[in-house]
């Protein structure tokens, strides 16, 4: 745990420094996660024009993004928190976080599953976009260390089961996509 609260100490050093980057990490790490849903919810539609056929096949990228992340917050998460109780930083080193957070445990952080999960899911068909999403999450979970709501690892755990997630779904899909195609 030795590395995990270093890093945790570096990145919430940056905690109480000044108004505007409190107002920053806060913006950040609970405000941006909405509007980073929301792009990838509209961009899509709005950057490329499409025919019927194509905004069909957005909608089931999109649908699937979503879907993975759905699947690896809400399930898997949840799953392992309730087996894997770990405080978060401000619980175990008892101070205010940025963020006002209830008390639930950290490990992994639901923020990192359910966002790598979406950008894992959009390189898998933009990667340009996808690229740009896994950039956007990383500075989220790096706010939310920053605002004293996570370690370090929760947020690398949370972005090893987010992309395994996005994987495995793709995964399946190709194999159904595939499977509905042979019996045709």
């Amino acid at each position: 745990m030795g590395f995990d609260l270093a890093l945790l100490y570096f990145f919430h050093s940056l905690a109480g420094v000044n108004r505007l980057l409190d107002f920053l990490i806060v913006f950040i790490g609970s405000t941006l996660p909405y509007l980073v849903a929301a792009a990838v919810l509209i961009l899509p539609f709005i950057l490329i024009d499409i025919d019927g056929k194509q905004r069909l096949s957005k909608m089931g990228v999109i649908f699937y993004a979503f879907f993975s992340g759905v699947i690896a917050r809400f399930g898997i998460t949840e799953i392992i928190r309730f087996v894997y109780y770990r405080p978060r930083p401000f619980m175990a080193l008892h101070f205010n976080p940025l963020i006002p957070h209830e008390t639930s445990g950290s490990f992994p952080s639901g923020h990192a599953v359910f966002f790598f999960a979406l950008a894992m899911s959009i390189w898998f068909y933009n990667k340009k976009f996808g690229w740009y999403l896994f950039g956007l999450t990383a500075i989220i979970c790096l706010a939310r260390v920053s605002a004293g709501v996570h370690w370090p690892s929760d947020i690398a755990g949370g972005a090893i089961i987010g992309i395994l997630t996005s994987i495995g779904i793709e995964f399946l899909r190709k194999r159904i996509s595939k499977k509905s195609k042979n019996e045709s």
